[in-house]
C-alpha cells in the first residue's frame, strides 16, 4: 500500500512503481462493498492482493490518508492495514504539501499531523512492514530511493521505473522525467 498526504507526491511514486514489470499499484481504488464499512474494503484489497500474488505480481493501492476520513476509517482500521500489506509511506515537507492560499491551512496541519501519528503507530506495530520515503529524496535521488523501495518489496530494481512519470494516474501530473524543481 502506498500512503501519504494528498498533494505529497503519491501519484508520482505510484507511476514509478507501476513502471516495474512485477508491481501493480492501483490509483485510489475504492473497493468497499458497502459505504461506511471500512474493514470490508480491507478484505477486498486482501483478496485482490492474493489474486495478483498468484500471478507473480505485487499488488498495491495508492491512497491519500485524507480519503480515509471520507471512508469513516479510524486509526485502528488504518494501522491494521500493516497486518496485511507492506506500507510505503511517502512524506513531504509541510511547506510544499500545503498550497499557500489554496486551502484552509488548519485542515492541512491537522491532516499532516494525523498522518505523522499514523506512520508512528504502524511503525510501532510492524516496524519491518513499513518504509518511509521522502518525496524530496525521491526527486533528488530517484534511483537510490527506488532501489531501496524495491528491496523492501522484494523485487529487483528496473531502470524502466524512471519512465513512470509519463503515466502517474493523474493526467495533469504526467511529464517526461522527474521535475527536481518541485523540491
Amino acid at each position: 500500500m502506498l500512503l501519504g498526504n494528498g498533494g505529497g507526491g503519491t501519484s508520482l511514486l505510484r507511476g514509478l512503481l507501476n513502471a516495474h514489470s512485477k508491481i501493480d499499484c492501483l490509483f485510489e481504488h475504492k473497493a468497499w462493498p458497502h459505504a461506511g464499512k471500512a474493514p470490508l474494503e480491507t478484505t477486498t484489497w486482501v483478496d485482490m492482493s492474493k489474486e495478483a500474488e498468484s500471478k507473480g505480481f505485487i499488488w498495491g493501492n495508492k491512497v491519500p490518508i485524507e480519503q480515509f476520513i471520507s471512508r469513516q476509517w479510524n486509526d485502528d482500521n488504518i494501522v491494521a492495514l500493516s497486518d496485511h500489506f507492506k506500507i510505503i509511506w511517502l512524506i513531504r515537507r509541510f511547506s510544499k504539501y500545503w498550497k499557500n492560499g489554496a486551502h484552509n491551512k488548519d485542515i492541512y496541519i491537522k491532516n499532516w499531523d494525523w498522518a505523522r501519528s499514523l506512520y508512528w503507530q504502524i511503525r510501532e506495530k510492524h516496524p519491518k512492514r513499513i518504509i518511509r520515503v521522502s518525496f524530496e529524496d525521491l526527486l533528488l535521488m530517484p534511483v537510490v530511493e527506488l532501489k531501496r523501495i524495491c528491496a523492501f518489496l522484494g523485487v529487483k530494481y528496473q531502470p524502466e521505473m524512471l519512465d513512470g512519470t509519463i503515466d502517474t494516474g493523474r493526467g495533469s501530473y504526467n511529464q517526461i522525467g522527474i521535475n527536481v524543481e518541485k523540491v
